[in-house]
């Protein structure tokens, strides 16, 4: 009886993104070694042209990055309540994991991936400029920051408040101004609140004008 031959199947087949992103690394690299080389022959213009598109990809890259990031803890979370994991250790160990794959501490994986869910949850507007590099990631780090005290809604709205005004245009003092005065605010309310000290002397205590909360 002739025998077939039966073709195994790959045993770690390579994921087309991972693909991609191994073959522009190594065109980062051969523009390196151009760099290294004798390069007067290319004009001045030209350099300044891929200055500026590479920081685009910087931007574009972190974008992908966040996007991965914040996949990946959604997916580490359901994997833990399937396995009935206690509801107060859910999520434990994914910035660790993350810090690994980054090569940073647990912690600033932590930072990193709050940063990552605020764009992608609560700031599309500031994300898709960094997605297409109009943005830093400075920059979107400063609206991330300069809008951490609002509720979902809120920064939503001063979120594409901040993009329609032109943030992708301006620099990142400028930017980050963007945000405070983008908030909607409240009536001044003052408050006038007593307590007795320790010592018997009454401490007054006045609330001002506040930014939405």
């Amino acid at each position: 009886m002739a025998l077939t031959d039966v073709a195994e199947p790959d045993a770690d087949p390579i994921d087309p993104l991972t693909g991609w992103l191994d073959d522009v690394l190594a065109g980062l690299a051969d523009g390196v070694a151009d760099c290294s080389r004798d390069g007067s022959g290319v004009p001045d213009a030209v350099l300044i042209d891929r200055i500026a598109l590479l920081e685009k990809i910087k931007a574009a890259a972190t974008a992908l990055q966040m996007a991965e990031s914040v996949r990946f803890a959604q997916s580490q979370a359901e994997l833990q309540l399937a396995a009935d994991v206690h509801p107060d250790k859910i999520g434990r160990g994914i910035a660790d994991q993350l810090g690994l794959a980054c090569k940073i501490s647990g912690f600033a994986a932590a930072r990193r991936l709050g940063m990552a869910r605020a764009l992608w949850f609560e700031l599309p507007e500031t994300y898709r400029l960094l997605v297409t590099g109009e943005v830093s990631e400075y920059v979107a780090s400063l609206v991330v920051t300069e809008t951490r005290h609002v509720d979902a809604n809120t920064r939503r709205e001063v979120d594409g408040k901040i993009c329609a005004s032109g943030i992708a245009q301006m620099g990142p003092w400028r930017a980050r101004q963007r945000a405070p005065a983008s908030m909607p605010t409240r009536p001044i309310v003052r408050v006038m609140c007593s307590a007795a000290g320790r010592n018997g002397r009454t401490v007054a205590l006045a609330c001002a004008r506040r930014r939405t909360v």
